[in-house]
């Protein structure tokens, strides 16, 4: 823990904005004690991966109940307020300091470690009044599709409501998040005929630490529900549209129209088609939420990249060189198709490779300008590490190219 130079207020008007700031910081009933959830630090992975970590076990606190869990963001402003920084706390002397601060009863401090590949999650329950430390809990082993089970598991066991040890063992399939039922349908078919998926209201860990720097860095984003095209919009709709607004069809390599994703078509035509079908194209926040339906591997379905031809047209069918019909390979978890390969697909935002460092938390919009718009999912010529749910690509906003395509959005509300 890291102090700075006192801020230029009072310690009176420091404190009355803390108590300000904990009304509402913290989640669940006024009765239960404070505790807070520490940024984790970090051992052979980066920072931000520690961050990301942290963001699930603040989560796993906070549906076990137990205690009131202060807010993140909440923590950092009155961290902030009262001068104080966080630089990494591991141990009880360090959490009392930090506790105190926060006006917490309880505070959980942990470390995450990678070490020969295998993910290892340790943590401290440390009271802040004796200074104590009431349990110590490990995660051993997990894969980085667990993630949540394993920060589930460690809060358990940090609560005395498990007896078992938190050891995840790795799982080759990531799991989904259920869908809601009763309060929208589950499908409906937009107004341009095209089956659509609802897309549940909830949080995701955006972007990834593992592969390029305009992914990074990874951080929570919070995503209103919303309905997405359950696939990439075909020839057959776009023709359609076409012949009723007076556009000139775009050509199709020789590949064939049908069923098969509209190719040859810019931003503004993808965009024009979206709106006139009172629809919209996906924010890439949107766009990443839906196709990682609820998981936390590189793809949807976990890890394995040997396994993205299950569910991708991609690099190994590139010497065939050309899109292929929609639906032809397995949907993700809930239920939409071809979200990797067969065409890249254009995105609402401009591209900006720094946006994730200010991005705002709920339902981010993407820059206000730019040169490039967003495209995501990669194409059939791409390789598996291009086809995943937090690759991003560009395309010039008047350009059209023979590998990108669209899926839209529309609002759960009339």
């Amino acid at each position: 823990m890291a102090l700075r130079p006192a801020a230029p207020m009072t310690r009176s008007k420091a404190s009355w904005l803390v108590t300000l700031l904990l009304v509402g910081a913290a989640h669940g009933s006024p009765a239960k004690d404070v505790i807070a959830v520490l940024d984790f630090t970090s051992s052979g992975v980066s920072a931000a991966q520690a961050v990301t970590i942290s963001a699930f076990v603040r989560q796993a606190a906070v549906k076990a109940d137990v205690y009131r869990v202060i807010d993140e963001k909440n923590m950092r402003k009155i961290l902030s307020i009262q001068a104080i920084q966080q630089t990494g706390c591991t141990d009880q002397t360090c959490a009392v300091r930090l506790g105190k601060v926060l006006n917490a009863k309880k505070v959980i401090v942990g470390e995450y470690a990678v070490l020969d590949n295998a993910r290892f999650l340790t943590a401290q329950l440390v009271d802040v009044e004796t200074g104590h430390i009431e349990r110590v809990a490990k995660a051993k082993r997990f894969a980085i599709a667990d993630a949540d089970e394993a920060a589930d598991q460690l809060v358990a066991q940090l609560y005395g409501l498990s007896s078992t040890p938190p050891a995840v063992v790795s799982s080759p399939e990531a799991r989904a998040v259920v869908l809601p039922s009763g309060r929208f349908p589950r499908e409906i078919t937009g107004s341009d005929g095209a089956p659509m998926i609802l897309i549940p209201a909830g949080e995701f860990t955006m972007g990834s630490s593992d592969y390029y720097d305009d992914e990074c860095p990874p951080h929570r984003v919070a995503i209103t529900e919303f309905y997405m095209d359950k696939y990439e919009v075909t020839f057959d709709l776009y023709d359609k549209f076409c012949g009723e607004t007076g556009r000139d069809k775009p050509p199709d390599e020789g590949w064939g129209r049908g069923s098969r994703p509209v190719i040859w078509v810019t931003w503004e035509d993808a965009n024009a088609y979206a709106h006139y079908y009172s629809k919209a194209l996906p924010t890439e926040a949107e766009w990443e939420y839906a196709c990682r339906a609820g998981t936390t591997g590189a793809w949807h379905f976990g890890d394995d990249k040997g396994r993205l031809h299950e569910y991708a047209w991609c690099d190994k069918d590139f010497p065939a060189g050309r899109t292929h019909p929609v639906g032809e390979k397995k949907p993700n978890p809930w239920g939409l198709f071809d979200m990797y390969g067969n065409v890249d697909e254009w995105c609402a935002d401009w591209y900006d490779r720094k946006y994730y460092v200010r991005c705002p938390f709920q339902d981010p919009p993407g820059p206000p300008s730019g040169e490039y718009r967003v495209e995501r999912g990669g194409n059939f010529s791409y390789a598996p590490s291009e086809c995943r749910s937090a690759s991003r690509s560009t395309g010039q906003l008047k350009v059209r190219y023979c590998v990108t395509g669209f899926r839209c959005t529309k609002s759960v509300r009339p």
